[in-house]
């Protein structure tokens, strides 16, 4: 495989050379809508993000991730009414 040719080209070896070690943490949202929302992160790196967003301006939303596919989410903290542990 020649250089700059992958999405991502690693500084040495090749592509299919990088290994994912361990999973990925992951948190449970339930929304006051009854959305029950799966996001990256543990348990207290949501609670920080979602308290952070409160804390801020009105209307600033929590910025997070969907765990499959890596896409943004936004989430409004005045909406979340339980917070857990994804399944592990």
């Amino acid at each position: 495989m020649s250089r700059g040719t992958a999405a991502w080209d690693p500084p040495r070896g090749r592509l299919d050379e990088v290994r994912v070690t361990g999973s990925m943490a992951t948190t449970k949202l339930l929304l006051a809508t009854s959305d029950l929302l799966e996001v990256e992160g543990t348990a207290e790196e949501v609670i920080k993000e979602l308290e952070n967003a409160r804390r801020s301006s009105p209307g600033t939303l929590a910025r997070l991730r969907e765990p499959e596919s890596g896409a943004p989410l936004a989430v409004n903290a005045a909406q979340v009414v339980t917070v857990r542990p994804g399944d592990e």
